[in-house]
């Protein structure tokens, strides 16, 4: 699952795991969190991975709650990643979480 988000959102689109039991995504995404906060080393390894799939072209920066107050769907109670994929001019907010739909994405 962590090679189809990267892939995915390396070309600003928001995964679907539309064909993934919802236990294994539950239980593959809360891999990646510390109580609420995610785990920088994935984070970390999430964003050179959509580098370079995009071949730098994709810029992944730290997201902020305040971002996306336009797209509440965005804003989840308890564990969340919140991040900004940048290309050029363009900008897609996305939050993941360990949940039955991990990442939600809004451009």
């Amino acid at each position: 699952m962590y090679d189809r988000t990267a892939l995915t959102l390396s070309g600003l689109e928001c995964p679907d795991f539309s064909d993934v039991d919802v236990g294994q995504i539950v239980t593959s995404f809360a891999k990646i969190f510390r109580g609420t906060s995610v785990d920088i080393m994935w984070q970390e390894a999430l964003r050179e991975r959509i580098s370079a799939l995009s071949l730098g072209e994709v810029v992944m920066e730290d997201g902020h709650t305040g971002e996306i107050r336009g797209a509440p769907l965005l804003l989840m109670r308890g564990a969340a990643m919140y991040i900004t994929l940048v290309k050029d001019s363009e900008r897609m907010w996305v939050t993941v979480g360990p949940y039955g739909v991990p990442v939600h994405c809004a451009k």
